[in-house]
């Protein structure tokens, strides 16, 4: 699961002071038992552990487990991530069709999608 605040939020402080608390804290924890997934604080984790039901309880045995091979997780997509992909499918249909060349493409997507992501990034 991930969270985020949106930057248009009103209530940033507030949310962010909920996403601790339900990351953080034990307390949460202990109510919801990981019906959301275990909790990825190892020390929330080994504290509600024991009070989970047996099939939880492998499922914690399983991530410990991953967890010892496993790579760390991508990283996000940047900000406009989406247009870019946009943008080269509209030119890749128009060398496909006759209207660009390969080159005519290149020079276009390489500008413009660098123009996307900075924008995106600000």
């Amino acid at each position: 699961m991930f969270f985020s605040i949106a930057e248009s939020s009103k209530n940033k402080e507030e949310a962010a002071k909920f996403i601790d608390w339900f990351t953080n804290s034990t307390e949460c924890n202990e109510i919801l038992l990981a019906e959301r997934g275990i909790p990825i604080n190892t020390e929330v984790a080994d504290a509600i552990k024991p009070k989970a039901d047996a099939t939880a309880q492998t499922v914690f045995d399983y991530v410990a487990k991953v967890t010892e091979i496993a790579t760390p997780i991508d990283a996000p997509d940047p900000s406009g991530k989406g247009e870019v992909e946009a943008l080269g499918k509209t030119v890749s249909e128009a060398v496909r069709y006759g209207d660009a060349t390969g080159e005519d493409a290149v020079g276009q997507f390489v500008p413009e999608a660098k123009k996307i992501l900075e924008e995106a990034a600000k």
